[in-house]
């Protein structure tokens, strides 16, 4: 028996947490290889790479998706909780599928965003309408932001001062500081607003001054904070300030850091910082390399 499609789980998993208590994805695995009667042979097939059942992929991917439709919720890594959401659209729907989903405008915008370059594939359109590339690259494009949101929730858990030895880290993989383990990184000292301090080349010429904010994702960085950073980088004469939050910043932070014209601040949101882990190896480790080729025209010429 083949496994069903991650979008055919939706309503097994949504039904297994009906109950409002916090399952595991062990159960939620549990109950979709009793719904749909999965025999062994399904249950231990495997992805194409070999390093993943296909089953705990699906059931990987229905539960994130269902997490971005804001019907379920994930208190701690690995387990699950419906949402008042989740038990409303339970009561008025028998079978939850995409286009149900679709209904929800955080799930819209997730599935169906389109990056600042090339284009993102539109609702309603076949798939046999797009190029294979496109759809390579849509799926590339999704799976990332899926794993950003991922890293975000374990930032969002994170103990502070665990979160700036990891501020720490990155910078250090990013090339900032002296070479050695610490970077050079100085730990500020009552200095209200001023987190640390580390050296913005190999040689040490100048230094950057940090802020590192652990937010929740609604509690955005205001203006006042910002003030308050640069009040302390204006007590250190210092020119360069680097402000790194897991949450956002508002519109009136934003403006007043632009228009600073007595230090250099550069704001870095959470999704910034889940970009930058990703792209600089922290926190994340490569699942699978593809070699995307195409016919070497050269080759062939006379």
């Amino acid at each position: 028996m083949e496994n069903p499609k991650y979008s055919d789980l939706y309503t097994v998993i949504l039904r297994t947490l009906k109950d409002g208590r916090i399952h595991s994805k062990k159960e939620l695995k549990q109950a979709v290889i009793e719904e749909f009667k999965l025999d062994l042979e399904a249950q231990q097939a495997l992805l194409a790479s070999g390093n993943q059942t296909i089953l705990d992929s699906r059931v990987g991917w229905a539960t994130t998706y269902l997490k971005k439709a804001l019907v379920i919720s994930s208190p701690n890594r690995g387990r699950f909780q419906i949402t008042q959401r989740g038990t409303d659209l339970l009561a008025k729907f028998d079978e939850i599928n995409e286009m149900v989903l679709l209904s929800f405008p955080e799930f819209k915008t997730f599935k169906h965003s389109r990056p600042s370059k090339g284009k993102g594939l539109e609702i309603g359109v076949a798939i046999e309408d797009t190029s294979p590339q496109e759809i390579l690259e849509q799926a590339y494009r999704e799976y990332n932001q899926a794993l950003k949101e991922e890293l975000l929730a374990e930032l969002y858990r994170m103990d502070p001062y665990r979160f700036e030895r990891l501020v720490l880290e990155l910078l250090v993989k990013m090339g900032y500081g002296i070479p050695g383990p610490t970077g050079n990184w100085q730990k500020a000292s009552n200095d209200e607003g001023i987190d640390g301090i580390i050296s913005g080349d190999p040689l040490g010429f100048e230094s950057i001054y940090i802020q590192a904010k652990r937010y929740q994702e609604r509690n955005k960085v205001g203006r006042k904070e910002l003030q308050s950073f640069v009040g302390a980088l204006a007590g250190h004469g210092a020119k360069k300030g680097l402000f790194i939050t897991t949450s956002s910043y508002t519109k009136g932070a934003i403006e007043f850091a632009e228009k600073n014209l007595n230090a250099k601040i550069v704001l870095v949101d959470g999704s910034s910082l889940a970009q930058f882990m990703i792209d600089h190896d922290l926190g994340v480790s490569t699942e699978n390399t593809f070699y995307l080729k195409k016919l070497d025209s050269d080759f062939f010429e006379d």
